[in-house]
């Protein structure tokens, strides 16, 4: 697939070329694994081993956040994302607005009576067979997934703490939830966002060839 260059390289946020970054990869070995496990590979690394949490600032280097080993939608995509084209992945960001009830619990107090009532939300989108695939689930890591369904037991329809989900406690946080291997990314149903249907139908089957936000050319989530 031939994927747009500029989707592939490195920008002041995307500093994949820091040499932590690039010591994490070697390290990992991602680079010589086939494309859809490297993809998923990267997925796990940033889903898991970068706690849920909220980062001094959104206009974070991927370097930084990989130093923090926490993040929240923004800044571990902006990993997601370096890791991503580190490995040779194109890939590019959607951003939009949520509303502030989405993060009650996850931010408390006075901090969440000052914050604005719309929040800046992000997701990254891969380049993957020819498309467009959405990666949103790397947002909230498994241990705190498992925190939420354990404090709210068999709860169905949920937003707060960073989560928004038709069904909290139908959702896995051990394992990568995947349809066919051609047909769908690894991913969980976790997702801190509460975008439409329609806007992830329009992501999904996007053409790879079509022009797109990316998080380096905008530098903002």
């Amino acid at each position: 697939m031939d994927a747009q260059p500029r989707l592939l390289q490195p920008t002041r946020l995307l500093d994949f070329t820091h040499p932590a970054i690039e010591a994490l990869v070697e390290e990992r070995g991602w680079r010589q694994l086939p494309t859809y496990e490297r993809i998923g590979a990267v997925y796990d690394f940033v889903r898991n081993e970068i706690d849920f949490g909220y980062n001094e600032g959104d206009e974070l280097p991927a370097s930084t956040v990989l130093v923090d080993s926490i993040g929240q939608c923004n800044t571990k995509g902006t990993l997601l994302m370096a890791l991503m084209r580190a490995v040779g992945i194109a890939c590019r960001f959607h951003g939009f607005t949520i509303d502030k009830p989405l993060q009650k619990g996850a931010i408390t107090g006075l901090a969440y009576l000052l914050a604005p009532r719309r929040i800046i939300h992000s997701w990254v989108e891969v380049a993957f067979e020819g498309r467009w695939l959405n990666l949103e689930g790397f947002i909230l890591d498994a241990p705190y997934l498992a925190s939420l369904q354990r404090r709210f037991p068999g709860r169905q329809r949920f937003c707060g703490y960073g989560a928004a989900t038709p069904d909290l406690s139908a959702l896995n946080g051990a394992d990568r939830t995947r349809t066919s291997r051609r047909t769908e990314l690894p991913r969980t149903s976790a997702c801190s966002t509460a975008r439409t249907s329609s806007m992830r139908a329009t992501a999904r089957t996007s053409p790879a060839s079509s022009a797109g936000s990316t998080r380096g050319s905008s530098g903002t989530a």
